[in-house]
C-alpha cells in the first residue's frame, strides 16, 4: 500500500485529517497542533535543485523547458548574472533581494532588468537572488529551482556567484554541450561541486546541433572524462535538446518532448526527489502521528479504567494524577530553562572561535593584500591603485568569511545535533514517567510510541556582507591625491588598504558571529516548541479522558452505552491510523539509506 511517494504523501495527509476530526483532538488544542505542525512540514516540503555549468549551455533554457514556459531570460551572450530561485505561487510573481536585506516586489518580465549581465553590469545594483513564483506543478510538490550564471565566462563575478550558491544545492543539473568538450574550467567546477553536491545529473544539451549518429560518440567521450574526473564509474548522464524540449511544452507536444529526452529527465527528477526527500519527510510526519495515535488509545485506556472505579476512588486517583503531571510539568520547564542555557554557552563558544579566527586571519589576508599589490598595481595611477586595493580588500575579506562561515555551521549542527539528543531523550524521559504515573494509578497497559527524531536543522545563514561607512578616509578622497606622484603614494595606498582590511575583517567576524548565534537560537526555539507541544499534547489528552469519565459515569444506562459506543468508534478510528502510518513507515524508512539511488541511476 501506498508504494509511490506522491500516494504515500496524500496517505499521511489524509490520516491527519481523520485524526483531527477525532472528539477527542478537537477538544485538545496542543494535540491539534501537533498534527497540524506535521501535516503542515509535509505539504510545504522543498528541494533545491541547482541549474550549474559553464556560461552558454542552455541551463536557462532547461529551466524554461522544466517549466513549460519562457520565463528566464535567455540570449547569444553570458546572460544570467544573479541566481534566479523559481517557487511555486498561486500566480506569477517575483521579487528581488538586495544585498543589504532589502526587498522589492517586481513584475516577472522585469526580471531581466536585475540578473542580465547587460542591464546589471558587475551587479552594480548590488543584488543578492531573485525569486520568482509560478504555477508549475513540480514545483507544486516543493521542488525549487535555481537558475546560476555560469562559470567560465569574461565575468568573474558571474563564476564567483555560481561558486556562491553550492551550499545550498540539494542536488544539481550540470549542464554539458555536445558542441564543446568539456574544458578545464569545467573540469575544477565539477571537483569543487563534488563537495557540496551528493547528486548530480549530467546533461549533454543541445542534442538538436549535431547529427543524431554522433550523439552516441560524444556521449561515450562525455562519460569517459566524468568517470575519470569524479572517481566514479556510474554516472548518470543523458543526452537533451533543452531548446527542443521548451518548443514541446509550449506547444503541448508529446512526440516532440519524447525526441527531446526531456521527459526521461523529468522521470527520473521526480523519482530521485521523491525518494530521497520523501523518506525522510514521510517518515518525520508518519512517526509524529503515531505519537498522537499513541496518547489517543493510552487516553482511551484511561477513559474505560474510570468508568468502572467508584467515585470515591476515581476522585483520588485524578488528585494523585493531577499532582505527577504538574511535577513533571515543571521538569519539563526546567529542562527547557537548561537547554536556553546550553545555547548561551555555544554562542559563547561562536564568539570565541571567531575572535580567534579574526586574530589568525588578519596577518595572513595582509600578506595577500601586501603580495597582490606587489605584483598587480604596475603602471596603474594613484586613483586607479586605490579602487583596485579597495575592490581586492572587499572580496578578500568576503570569500574567507565564506568558507569561515561554512566551516562554523558544520561544526555548530554538530553540536545543535548532540543538544537536541540530549533534551529530546530528557523531555521523551519526562512523557514516559507521565505515561507510567498513569499506568500505575489507574491500572492500566499504556500504548507506548517508539523515541524517533523529528526535530531538524536548517543548513542555510543568511548572512549579509554589507560596507559601510568607514571613518578611514579613502586615499581618493584627500585633495592633493590627484598630484601625488603614483611612486610615492603607493605605500601610503597599501597602508591605508590594510586599515581597511582590519576594519572590514573585524565588523563581519561580528555580523558573522551574530548570525550563527541567532541562527543556533531560532533552531533550538524551534526544539524547544516542539519538545513543549509533545508533552502538553499528551498531558491533556490524559486530563481529557478523566474530565470525560467523571462526566459520563453518572449517565443513565442510554447514556453510558452511548459514550461506550462513541469509545469504541474512536478506538477503531487510531487503530486504522496506526495500521496505516506503521505500512508507510515500513515502506519508507527503508529507502532512507539508499539516498534516492535506486531512482536515478
Amino acid at each position: 500500500m501506498a508504494a509511490d511517494y506522491k500516494e504515500a504523501k496524500e496517505v499521511v495527509l489524509q490520516c491527519a485529517r481523520d485524526l483531527l476530526d477525532s472528539p477527542a483532538v478537537r477538544e485538545n488544542r496542543f494535540a491539534r497542533d501537533l498534527i497540524n505542525t506535521g501535516a503542515a512540514r509535509l505539504e510545504g516540503e522543498s528541494f533545491t535543485l541547482v541549474i550549474l555549468g559553464e556560461f552558454k549551455r542552455g541551463k536557462s533554457t532547461l529551466v524554461n523547458a522544466l517549466l513549460g514556459a519562457a520565463l528566464m531570460p535567455s540570449a547569444l551572450v553570458p546572460l544570467t548574472a544573479i541566481p534566479t530561485l523559481v517557487r511555486y505561487g498561486e500566480k506569477a510573481a517575483a521579487r528581488v533581494l538586495f544585498e543589504n536585506g532589502n526587498t522589492v516586489p517586481i513584475a516577472v518580465n522585469e526580471v531581466e532588468r536585475y540578473v542580465a549581465e547587460k542591464h546589471n553590469p558587475a551587479n552594480v545594483k548590488n543584488v543578492r537572488e531573485v525569486t520568482v513564483e509560478f504555477p508549475a506543478a513540480r514545483l507544486k510538490e516543493g521542488m525549487v529551482l535555481v537558475d546560476t550564471p555560469g562559470v567560465g565566462s569574461a565575468y568573474q563575478h558571474n563564476t564567483d556567484s555560481a561558486y556562491g550558491y553550492l551550499p545550498y544545492a540539494d542536488s544539481a543539473v550540470f549542464l554539458i554541450s555536445v558542441d564543446a568538450p568539456l574544458s578545464r574550467v569545467e573540469l575544477e567546477y565539477l571537483r569543487d561541486i563534488q563537495g557540496h553536491v551528493k547528486k548530480i545529473f549530467f546533461i549533454l544539451n543541445k542534442t538538436d546541433l549535431v547529427d543524431p549518429g554522433e550523439i552516441g560518440e560524444v556521449l561515450e567521450f562525455t562519460r569517459k572524462i566524468l568517470a575519470q574526473t569524479l572517481g566514479e564509474d556510474d554516472v548518470y548522464l543523458l543526452p537533451v535538446s533543452a531548446k527542443t524540449a521548451l518548443t514541446a511544452k509550449v506547444r503541448n507536444d508529446r512526440e516532440l518532448l519524447r525526441q527531446s529526452s526531456l521527459d526521461v529527465l523529468e522521470h527520473d527528477l521526480d523519482s530521485f526527489v521523491q525518494a530521497s526527500k520523501g523518506a525522510l519527510v514521510l517518515s518525520a510526519a508518519a512517526n509524529r502521528l503515531l505519537k498522537v495515535v499513541a496518547d489517543g488509545e493510552t487516553a482511551e485506556n484511561l477513559w474505560r479504567r474510570a468508568m468502572d472505579d467508584t467515585t470515591e476512588g476515581l476522585n483520588g486517583k485524578v488528585a494523585r494524577f493531577d499532582k505527577a503531571l504538574a511535577e513533571l510539568d515543571q521538569e519539563r520547564e526546567d529542562s527547557i530553562y537548561l537547554l536556553y542555557r546550553e545555547v548561551d554557552r555555544l554562542a559563547a563558544r561562536i564568539a570565541e572561535r571567531m575572535a580567534d579566527y579574526r586574530r589568525e586571519a588578519l596577518p595572513v589576508l595582509s600578506a595577500r593584500l601586501r603580495d597582490y599589490a606587489r605584483d598587480s598595481l604596475s603602471g596603474q595611477s594613484a586613483r586607479e591603485a586605490a579602487a583596485t586595493l579597495h575592490k581586492y580588500v572587499i572580496n578578500l575579506v568576503l570569500t574567507a568569511l565564506e568558507k569561515k562561515k561554512e566551516e562554523e555551521w558544520e561544526a555548530i549542527h554538530g553540536d545543535l545535533g548532540g543538544l537536541a539528543d540530549r533534551f529530546f531523550d530528557r523531555i521523551e524521559s519526562i512523557v514516559d514517567r507521565l505515561l507510567r504515573a498513569a499506568a500505575d494509578i489507574f491500572d492500566l497497559d499504556v500504548v507506548s510510541a517508539d523515541r524517533k527524531d523529528y526535530v531538524l536543522g536548517d543548513r542555510r545563514i543568511f548572512y549579509h556582507f554589507h560596507e559601510h561607512p568607514t571613518f578611514i578616509p579613502q586615499l581618493t578622497d584627500l585633495a592633493l591625491f590627484g598630484v601625488i606622484p603614483a611612486a610615492l603614494a603607493r605605500g601610503h595606498i597599501v597602508k591605508k588598504a590594510e586599515d581597511k582590511l582590519d576594519e572590514l575583517l573585524d565588523r563581519n567576524c561580528g555580523r558573522v558571529r551574530f548570525n550563527l548565534a541567532e541562527k543556533v537560537r531560532e533552531s533550538v526555539r524551534k526544539m524547544a516548541g516542539d519538545l513543549r507541544l509533545r508533552a502538553d499534547a499528551l498531558g491533556r489528552g490524559l486530563k481529557l479522558a478523566l474530565e470525560d469519565a467523571r462526566r459520563e459515569r453518572g449517565r443513565d444506562e442510554a447514556g453510558r452505552a452511548e459514550a461506550l459506543a462513541a469509545r469504541e468508534r474512536e478506538a477503531a478510528r487510531l487503530a486504522r491510523a496506526r495500521h496505516t502510518l506503521s505500512t508507510v513507515l515500513g515502506q519508507w524508512e527503508s529507502r532512507l539509506g539508499s539516498g534516492g539511488k535506486d531512482a536515478a541511476g
